[in-house]
């Protein structure tokens, strides 16, 4: 469950479930925050060898295994089983496997874009809520500026408050100019 903060406050740390987190321990971390599409894209293809290979290593049994039976090769391929039971034993094991990396992997990643698009909502919202305080204070300043404009000249303090206004209005203009 995600908890919105606002104005920067630091929300409590993300507890991972203890699914989660024994599935996440199948494979690569997936790559940091300010990550690149390379990185991205090594992830998944890393992600991607184990269940790629047993299923290869699957298939090769199969093939072989087919062969030596159909043939009648038994004598020659002594290592490979020929009961059928343990057969299909070993193909459900196999396929049970990949799947299992799969689905594992899948999870991770899942789990992996769901907090990046809850931040990235987040960060959105929170500009966008900075956006309005700076016109706030904008829309304030151009007041308190206009206020100060319609003091009578007779009174001593507004040549100075013309010039503190001056410099609050630059050094906001220059702190919003490097956002």
């Amino acid at each position: 469950v995600f908890q919105t903060r606002s104005l920067g406050a630091k929300p409590p740390a993300l507890q991972q479930s203890e699914l989660v987190q024994r599935l996440a321990q199948l494979g690569p971390q997936p790559p940091g925050f300010n990550a690149t599409q390379a990185d991205w894209k090594a992830f998944v293809e890393g992600n991607a060898k184990l269940p790629a290979g047993l299923l290869l290593l699957g298939v090769i049994i199969g093939i072989a295994t087919f062969s030596c039976v159909v043939c009648h090769l038994e004598c020659e391929c002594s290592f490979i089983p020929t009961k059928p039971w343990l057969l299909l034993a070993l193909c459900g094991l196999t396929v049970a496997v990949v799947a299992f990396g799969i689905v594992s992997r899948v999870n991770a990643v899942n789990e992996s874009f769901l907090l990046a698009q809850g931040q990235i909502t987040r960060m959105q919202s929170n500009v966008e809520e900075a956006v309005q305080l700076a016109a706030q204070l904008d829309s304030m300043c151009v007041d308190l500026q206009d206020q100060i404009n319609g003091l009578p000249h007779s009174c001593k303090f507004v040549p100075f408050a013309n010039i503190a206004m001056e410099a609050a209005a630059d050094k906001a203009n220059k702190s919003l100019a490097s956002m």
